[in-house]
């Protein structure tokens, strides 16, 4: 495969292998993609972040809630049990 850099690009990976930061230029590409992939990910963790706080505000608008009390002596209910059986 072949792939065509801009001039600012070249010149980018170029000063990154002058600085010493990478051998060369595949090691270089392996770092951009594993970013690529890390920030690939992070997006899909907030989009779905994102579709649980709408589903949320929906459960909100009509009205299924919680108090947060009650949420809360609930989790440490559940705690308690754990701890007891260990």
């Amino acid at each position: 495969m072949a792939i065509t850099l801009k001039y600012e690009q070249e010149r980018f990976v170029l000063d990154k292998l002058q600085q010493g930061k990478y051998a060369n230029a595949d090691e270089l590409l392996v770092t951009a993609f594993q970013l690529l992939e890390e920030k690939e990910q992070k997006q899909q963790e907030l989009d779905r972040l994102r579709e649980k706080i709408l589903a949320g505000k929906k459960q909100i608008e009509e009205g299924k809630i919680t108090d947060g009390e009650v949420v809360f002596q609930r989790l440490e209910e559940k705690l308690n049990r754990i701890k007891n059986n260990q």
